[in-house]
């Protein structure tokens, strides 16, 4: 785990453990609702969200690319959500990320949830 600013070693990674439930129970305490939530990010996976900076964003083509695969092999569902924080022109809109152009706004995070729930 890093905090935040920090960047992950550059080690290979063999899988991916999902960490989490807590704060959904602090809010919800519907535990059914923790458990379908959980279904759904083991059921699905999300492309990663494009970014400003086009040598990162060929990284995260590529990296898309290969979620696409893996969600062929599991048979689970892909959702591309590369285009539509996208102004018509390609451009990133800046009302979805902040500054940095890599962290969503409220914004965005809210056009993503939009997005993934209507897949």
């Amino acid at each position: 785990m890093t905090g935040k600013g920090e960047k992950l070693p550059d080690n290979s990674y063999d899988r991916v453990v999902i960490v989490g439930g807590g704060n959904s129970c602090s809010d919800t305490k519907d535990s059914n609702a923790v458990v379908s939530g959980f279904k759904v990010m083991i059921n699905a996976m999300s492309s990663v969200c494009p970014q400003g900076d086009k040598d990162v964003q060929g990284c995260i083509d590529t990296v898309n690319e290969g979620l696409q695969s893996v969600c062929a092999d599991l048979s689970c569902t892909y959702a591309d959500t590369t285009e539509f924080l996208k102004l018509s022109d390609g451009t990133l809109s800046d009302g979805y990320y902040r500054c940095d152009h890599i962290d969503l706004t409220q914004k965005g995070k809210n056009k993503l949830a939009t997005k993934l729930e209507l897949m």
